[in-house]
């Protein structure tokens, strides 16, 4: 009733699926295992607060994935041994902020701030033996993400609408450089519902763990 919303999401799967056998698997479906388990929980809580020409927010978050991974075959005569026993962990911490501020019905100012942090650990289980000497293969990595944006859209008739957008990202220690973007959009019906919308901007994507490691 003071204008305060409160939110609460949670998420979670658990899964245990047989996967297609690689294209190198020559034999019998029976003389192969590969499967994939998994374990994910996601929860997020927010809070908004309105008002009749401004609004804030903030959110936070926690997701955490446990996902192993088991390929054996059989060796002969009904023996199946694992040939890679992976154990993947990631977890990632969330944290974002954001306001909105508006001037009539003409123009409309937001401004967003996104903070995550990544732990990916990944370890398989089966141990390799080079020259006398044991080791586990895998890694474990972390990384901080930071995103920024402002963006302004101006409305001067009620059928037109124009937005610039301006975004800085940070994976790491690398800064992208800045990001802008332009978009209008233009009702040419309200009886039919059409609108014609176009949009210019650029682009610049960092490899996320995923595409690096797993």
């Amino acid at each position: 009733g003071r204008g305060s919303r409160f939110g609460l999401n949670a998420w979670y799967i658990n899964s245990n699926r047989e996967l297609p056998r690689l294209t190198v698997d020559y034999g019998e479906d029976k003389d192969f295992e590969n499967r994939q388990r998994e374990q994910t929980f996601r929860g997020v809580i927010s809070w908004d607060f309105l008002r009749s020409d401004w609004k804030v927010g903030a959110k936070a978050g926690y997701t955490y994935s446990w996902m192993p991974y088991d390929y054996r075959r059989d060796v002969g005569n009904g023996n199946m041994v694992s040939m890679i026993r992976a154990r993947n962990q990631v977890s990632t911490f969330y944290g974002q902020a954001e306001a909105e501020y508006y001037i009539g019905k003409t123009w409309l100012f937001t401004a967003s701030l996104a903070a995550y942090q990544h732990f990916a650990l990944n370890r398989d289980k089966n141990i390799i033996s080079t020259e006398g000497n044991s080791r586990i293969v895998g890694y474990n990595k972390a990384r901080v993400e930071l995103s920024g944006a402002v963006s302004a859209k101006w409305k001067p008739y009620e059928r037109l609408g124009l937005v610039l957008t301006l975004r800085e990202d940070m994976f790491g220690r690398d800064y992208s450089p800045l990001i802008p973007a332009f978009f209008i959009d233009g009702v040419i019906s309200k009886r039919g519902n059409v609108v014609a919308k176009a949009s210019v901007s650029r682009n610049y994507r960092f490899p996320t763990l995923n595409d690096l490691y797993f």
